[in-house]
């Protein structure tokens, strides 16, 4: 049974946490049996000896999940038989949760596996982004809407430990959820695309154990007169939020307000980067690098950069891969 935030009134549930890469439409799926690289079309398979490597997980437009050495840019394994994986994260125990758009479900991988240990029933219309709390385990996953019935309002579904039923999070008004991230205490900043058709950003703060969204202004050169315009997601570096809009990376500290700390430049990569994914070797640790993957006129790509430093790309992944939308890290075991 669906549990909803307290307060607030039951929803009507219409069948059906990164925004998409500029020019790719959630649900446009290629043949969802093709797969990147020689694997075979119908089975997911990885590579053996993977506990201690660090892994990129990227969620493909052809209904594949490509999974890569992380440091040797590599490919070592392929998730299939998703209708349109979109969005990707994962948890301090190094396991994966891929979202897709189209059947409205969660899965959780273990780290370089290649069967779902658990499937999430996402009550919600068509989960994008996600992200999971250190300590809690809870996961939460943006839900936005069919990208040609933007009547539908989306919500923010929250699963406590990652199992379970979600408590959903909705405002009254035309929010789109996309992209959400906790930081280390367990507190979330999500992002909406607003309004019937999606022209307006919209931040939401979520305070660890809170039952009410709160609207969040994000000051700083980001945001215009009329708002901020365009933002693939959100992420924690470990000590800052971490807005993504085109190729600039502004983060700010939040502490009932948020107060903007500075901007970092991402250049020489393949394009607009999609939620990006900020690497950091423990829970304790800070950012030291960013990756995150881009996609037009039928090229993809997965672009790494230095972190905070940014500047020109220092690498790049450019094989099998498929107008990718969503990133995540899983560290190896010590």
């Amino acid at each position: 049974m669906i549990r909803f935030a307290p307060g607030m009134a039951a929803l009507v549930l219409l069948a059906g946490c990164g925004a998409p890469p500029q020019g790719v439409v959630p649900g446009a799926v290629n043949d969802q049996n093709a797969v990147a690289g020689s694997a075979s079309p119908d089975e997911s398979w990885t590579a053996k000896g993977l506990k201690q490597r660090d892994l990129l997980y990227v969620t493909n437009a052809d209904g594949t999940v490509s999974v890569f050495r992380y440091w040797q840019r590599s490919l070592v394994g392929v998730l299939t038989h998703f209708k349109r994986p979109w969005g990707a994260c994962s948890d301090q125990s190094g396991d994966v949760y891929i979202t897709d758009f189209t059947a409205a479900k969660v899965y959780e991988y273990a780290h370089g596996g290649t069967k779902a240990i658990k499937v999430l029933d996402d009550p919600g219309y068509s989960p994008e982004g996600c992200s999971v709390a250190p300590g809690s385990g809870d996961l939460a996953v943006g839900n936005g809407t069919d990208y040609y019935y933007y009547y539908t309002d989306g919500s923010l579904a929250i699963y406590p430990h990652g199992s379970g039923s979600p408590i959903l999070y909705k405002t009254n008004d035309e929010d789109h959820f996309t992209s959400c991230a906790y930081d280390n205490h367990g507190d979330l900043l999500t992002v909406s695309r607003y309004g019937y058709y999606g022209l307006y950003t919209q931040f939401y703060y979520l305070p660890k154990q809170s039952s009410k969204l709160i609207p969040m202004n994000l000051p700083g050169p980001g945001q215009s007169s009329s708002g901020w315009d365009y933002v693939q997601g959100v992420a924690f570096d470990g000590k800052y939020f971490v807005v993504a809009s085109y190729d600039r990376l502004y983060r700010f500290t939040i502490n009932v307000k948020a107060q903007y700390v500075d901007t970092i430049t991402l250049s020489g990569g393949y394009g607009s980067v999609a939620a990006p994914a900020i690497y950091r070797k423990s829970l304790k640790g800070e950012g030291t690098q960013v990756v995150g993957g881009a996609s037009d006129d039928n090229k993809s790509a997965v672009d790494y950069w230095r972190y905070p430093a940014g500047g020109n790309a220092i690498d790049a992944i450019t094989k099998d891969l498929d107008a990718p939308s969503g990133v995540a890290i899983s560290l190896g075991k010590e």
